[in-house]
């Protein structure tokens, strides 16, 4: 099984090719490939537990999609609250994912 990383470095805001990102990521998991996302940098906005516009991460987690948070990015930007089915995780634990050799990341 193709297992990808997909990595959102962007505020859901700064760019207009938003939901055609949550399309992809969304067609991989429905074609049957293991699909997690990492958020970091700006990437960790729509995290907030109480976003009003999750960036489509509420629709990508009850898909079956993992979702982490970098945990350096939200404390440079005061989240101190995820959203449920978001997991914080630090930079070891996204290098251990990318380093894996069976996935593919790619970066937004």
């Amino acid at each position: 099984m193709r297992r990808y990383l997909f990595v959102e470095s962007r505020d859901p805001f700064e760019t207009t090719d938003g939901q055609k990102w949550l399309q992809t990521i969304r067609q991989a998991k429905t074609e049957g490939m293991e699909v997690s996302v990492y958020l970091t940098q700006n990437g960790v906005l729509p995290a907030r537990r109480r976003a009003v516009f999750d960036g489509g991460l509420k629709t990508l987690a009850a898909d079956g999609v993992k979702i982490y948070a970098d945990s350096f990015s939200l404390r440079e930007r005061a989240i101190n609250e995820v959203a449920d089915g978001i997991e914080v995780t630090g930079m070891v634990q996204f290098l251990k994912m990318i380093l894996e050799p069976d996935v593919k990341t790619v970066w937004h």
